[in-house]
């Protein structure tokens, strides 16, 4: 999952793009705890990285990988 992560006490909540076992395309999804949820797919891998991109940049962050490393751009 490509996306930004918050830990606040013990709830943990990820906003991210990132595949979905019954999808083919890239998913917008909420994860908390050990729960997914998808709120949108994107079309092709571009413009999904493109809407992270832009979201991170409104929001403030840094993206982040699924290892929870920050990306460059």
């Amino acid at each position: 999952m490509v996306g930004i992560s918050k830990k606040t006490g013990e709830r943990k909540l990820t906003i991210g793009v990132s595949t979905m076992p019954y999808r083919k395309k890239l998913c917008l999804v909420v994860e908390e705890g050990n729960t997914r949820t998808k709120y949108a797919t994107f079309n092709n891998e571009e413009s999904a990285y493109e809407f992270m991109d832009l979201f991170c940049d409104f929001m403030g962050v840094e993206r982040i990988d699924w290892f929870g490393r920050v990306e460059d751009g």
